[in-house]
């Protein structure tokens, strides 16, 4: 028992005094990257340099129904490829959806046409509207100062004045000269259409021979202002 007591007591004086006589360790850290799956990992090797990564398409689609409709089956497999108008999945109640399909080819016929009616009612408003503005602006110009008559057309209207006096007095001449209840009758309704002639004769002549009232060229003005408005609304309306 003397023996191992002074053994242990003599190995623990060397180990202090060891100790004693040496600097203290020098404790180094250890720092390791964190482990991460997002990117690929690289590390050299004596024949070039490796790496890990995920393969992915160039390009890939995410296909989709316009329609709520339950499958009947799918004609291609996973992985599978597909050609341009190749039918991928065929789909439950398709009597139904090809006759929405129908349905709503038929509206877009009646769409089209109703468009195209519209576009040519547009162009016929179009061409009667400058027709009209056409007309306002003749008349517009043909009753301004000095362009009512022609030299011709002055003359045409004081032969017809001429001519309505002439039938004027005739018919008066057979109202005296008639007898009878019938006879009279005719002179006297005779007499009015020669009276009517003529009044309308000379009123043309006065016509041509005069300018424009202010109420004539206002009236005048107003609708050659409203042509051109109509044609303005047209011609937005056919260009829509």
């Amino acid at each position: 028992m003397v023996n191992k007591k002074w053994i242990l007591i003599a190995l623990l004086s060397a180990i202090l005094l060891t100790g004693c006589g040496s600097d203290a360790p020098t404790i180094t850290p250890v720092i390791t990257a964190p482990a991460s799956t997002a990117a690929p990992s690289f590390r050299p090797s004596k024949s070039g340099v490796t790496a890990s990564g995920v393969v992915v398409p160039a390009q890939h689609a995410n296909l989709g129904l316009g329609l709520p409709a339950r499958v009947k089956s799918v004609e291609v497999v996973e992985g599978e490829s597909v050609s341009e108008g190749q039918t991928l999945i065929i789909l439950a109640g398709h009597a139904a959806l090809e006759a929405a399909v129908s349905a709503a080819e038929m509206e877009l016929v009646s769409a089209q046409g109703a468009a195209e009616m519209a576009i040519g009612q547009a162009k016929l408003e179009y061409a009667n509207a400058l027709d009209a503005l056409d007309a306002a602006q003749r008349e517009w110009t043909a009753n301004q100062p000095g362009n009512r008559a022609t030299a011709s057309g002055l003359k045409d209207a004081k032969a017809d004045v001429t001519i309505a006096e002439k039938r004027l007095g005739q018919a008066r001449k057979n109202l005296e000269k008639a007898s009878g209840r019938v006879g009279k009758a005719q002179a006297q309704s005779a007499l009015r259409d020669a009276e009517l002639f003529y009044y309308q004769a000379v009123a043309h002549l006065n016509w041509l021979e005069s300018d424009p009232t202010e109420l004539e060229q206002a009236l005048l003005d107003a609708e050659v202002a409203f042509a051109e408005a109509r044609l303005a609304v047209a011609e937005a309306e056919k260009a829509t």
